[in-house]
């Protein structure tokens, strides 16, 4: 199984990209949709991705966030070794900084449950450790979520 981390970025936002990235682990594969409308200002950090063999840059014109992690899921997608391959699409923000362990822990959560086709993890912010959202604690099936679930 590997983990497809699928980052959408705009203009300048990719300056921020290559302070996310964990170091290479085996069957993680960063897709990045760089919407650069033609900036050559970032050039420094397109250079930095296109040198780590972990990471699928992409450029589109244009701006749009769900073109762009359309994009990134057909990126992904080409790079599936078969078909039938398994694999998990995590869609991410270029904001965000990932814990050392987090990539391990979401591919155990696939591994573990078989039937699982979508999983909401939950964020903490950098700044007070509180959680982003009020996800709850453990496992919920999304037909038996309490009222009080977002979303």
């Amino acid at each position: 199984m590997r983990l497809f981390v699928l980052i959408s970025t705009l203009g300048d936002g990719i300056r921020q990209v290559p302070a996310m990235l964990l170091p290479p682990q085996e069957a993680v594969v960063y897709v990045v949709v760089w919407q650069n409308d033609g900036m050559n200002a970032c050039r420094t950090e397109e250079q930095l991705l296109r040198e780590r063999s972990d990471v699928c840059l992409t450029t589109m014109e244009g701006i749009g966030l769900c073109r762009s992690r359309n994009s990134a899921i057909e990126a992904a997608v080409s790079l599936l070794k078969n078909p039938l391959e398994e694999a998990v699409f995590l869609i991410a923000d270029d904001d965000e900084r990932f814990h050392p362990g987090a990539f391990r822990l979401i591919m155990a959560a696939y591994a573990r449950h078989r039937r699982l086709d979508i999983a909401l993890f939950r964020l903490r912010s950098r700044t007070d450790n509180t959680y982003f959202k009020p996800y709850p604690e453990g496992w919920v099936s999304y037909k038996e979520r309490p009222r009080s679930y977002y979303p």
